[in-house]
């Protein structure tokens, strides 16, 4: 690198300094006392640092908040060890897989009786049920339920959403006709 050589005046005084030939660089002139005049620069009104009122006078401070204590991985703060946990949606896409696979009916079969039976009761107090006809309406309940939902879940979809709201299940209903009577 070239170094040019120029004088620099400071208080009437004539005092060598040495720049950088780069563009954009300032020179730091030399101070007859040997130091390099950085303490005492200031702002660029002139003002040294020191009283300038907008300058705080300490600005590195050590932070008053504890930090955590490192533990080692896979451990808590008790010392137990932390029981695995799959990234959320993993178990999701695992479970929508293992009952697309089934046939079985996936609401249980004594819950979904009382309720039959109890909506029945506002109607006709004598009613009775058969297994056949409780395993044909439970199956049919499960079909509308599942057709709701693939429905609901293509709007969700079109709303760039991945969790089905119940927004959605009121729009699929709208638009495929489904309505409570």
């Amino acid at each position: 690198m070239a170094r040019t050589k120029h004088l620099s005046v400071k208080s009437g005084k004539k005092t060598p300094s040495r720049s950088k030939a780069r563009g954009g660089e300032s020179s730091v002139s030399a101070q007859p006392d040997g130091s390099d005049g950085l303490q005492n620069r200031g702002d660029l009104n002139g003002t040294p640092m020191s009283q300038n009122p907008k300058t705080p006078k300490s600005t590195a401070r050590k932070s008053t908040r504890a930090l955590p204590s490192p533990s080692l991985k896979g451990t808590s703060q008790s010392g137990q060890t932390k029981k695995h946990r799959y990234r959320p949606g993993t178990v999701a896409l695992r479970e929508i897989r293992k009952f697309q696979k089934t046939t079985h009916l996936l609401i249980p079969y004594a819950p979904f009786a009382r309720l039959a039976k109890e909506q029945t009761q506002d109607y006709n107090k004598d009613m009775r049920w058969t297994h056949a006809a409780l395993l044909a309406l439970q199956e049919a309940a499960e079909y509308y339920l599942v057709d709701l939902f693939e429905d609901a879940n293509i709007c969700a979809i079109h709303a760039k959403r991945v969790t089905i709201m119940n927004k959605d299940i009121q729009l699929a209903r709208r638009i495929s006709g489904r309505r409570m009577w």
